[in-house]
């Protein structure tokens, strides 16, 4: 039985468009799949201009093509770092990292807040506090679940519970309350630095630069094998999105065809600014070999192509291969 996974040579119309000089980092697609939102930092437009450390863009989907994107309208943004934790599974609530003031100014304390969507606008983001909540470090990510329950995060904190650096971190929504955050410990985290994680479907995916990797940050995941949050599989690589470079901010979005599903970096061959790149996968995500060989051309929608090519995984030869229905592909 031959596998096959499709990367994205990816003519893809969405990334030509939001991906410019500056830095896009942190890429969160809405749940209603029509809107994507990101972070960009340093750029002209942003509240602080080119000092900025990041404001929220968006950009939208309308008649099956990607729209420019533009900052978001609304009391998102300020002078600060600025950046899209997650969504409610309704997409009505936009989960935020960091404090914010009734003024516009950046806030002095620490922690979540969550903002209501009112048309293309967004509320002025409601804080919560996390017990004990600590990060010396701008922008190093998060990710809370849609049901808000799980909020994981990266920071440099508190030194006697840390490894060094950037550790990952849990806290947990209980009855509406955080719980003090919780060190995912020394399976998960190193004296490197442990960045932007995401948690789905018991698995955590996050980024080092431990030793061990291709260069710089690599993605990571890992296996949850109990409540304690203690107790994780070994760390392996995302080969698939791993390069030389800077991997960080993986998402596995919620754009799901019947066999394959898509995942989104913000990565570039560098230490340099980010770009966001987008990868198309096999489920499960990891039951994936690249393939070279005969060619194949399938259209998934009008946003985007997928061209590339398959072989057999035993002996490396192509393979001539058509589209099936569902976007999986047959051999001849």
């Amino acid at each position: 039985m031959f596998r096959i996974v499709f990367l994205c040579l990816l003519s893809f119309s969405l990334l030509a468009q939001i991906n410019s000089p500056y830095d896009e980092q942190n890429p969160v697609l809405h749940p209603l799949q029509n809107e994507i939102y990101f972070t960009i930092a340093a750029h002209p437009l942003n509240v602080a201009g080119k000092r900025d450390y990041g404001d929220i863009w968006v950009s939208r989907k309308e008649n099956g093509k990607w729209l420019t994107p533009t900052p978001v309208k609304g009391a998102l943004n300020n002078a600060g770092y600025n950046s899209v934790l997650g969504f409610s599974q309704d997409g009505e609530e936009m989960y935020l990292n960091g404090h914010y003031t009734t003024t516009g100014d950046v806030a002095s304390s620490q922690g979540i807040s969550v903002s209501k969507r009112n048309g293309n606008t967004w509320s002025l983001p409601v804080n919560e506090v996390v017990p004990y909540f600590l990060n010396k470090t701008i922008g190093s990510g998060g990710f809370i679940t849609p049901d808000k329950k799980i909020f994981v995060f990266s920071a440099e904190g508190r030194a006697f519970d840390s490894f060094g650096n950037e550790d990952i971190y849990v806290s947990f929504n209980r009855d509406g309350v955080w719980t003090e955050p919780l060190n995912l410990g020394n399976v998960i985290n190193t004296s490197g630095q442990e960045l932007s994680p995401y948690f789905q479907g018991g698995i955590l995916f996050f980024s080092s630069n431990k030793l061990g990797g291709k260069g710089s940050f690599d993605v990571y995941e890992s296996k949850l094998l109990d409540g304690t949050w203690q107790n994780w599989e070994l760390p392996r690589t995302v080969e698939i999105v791993n390069t030389e470079g800077r991997e960080l901010y993986f998402r596995k979005s919620n754009l799901v065809l019947p066999e394959y599903s898509f995942v989104f970096t913000s990565t570039l061959n560098s230490d340099g600014y980010g770009d966001i790149k987008m990868t198309l996968v096999k489920n499960p995500l990891l039951d994936t070999i690249s393939w070279a060989g005969g060619t194949i051309e399938t259209k998934i929608d009008s946003s985007f192509v997928l061209r590339g090519k398959v072989l057999d995984a035993a002996t490396g030869d192509g393979i001539p291969a058509r589209p099936q229905p569902g976007g999986g592909t047959g051999t001849q």
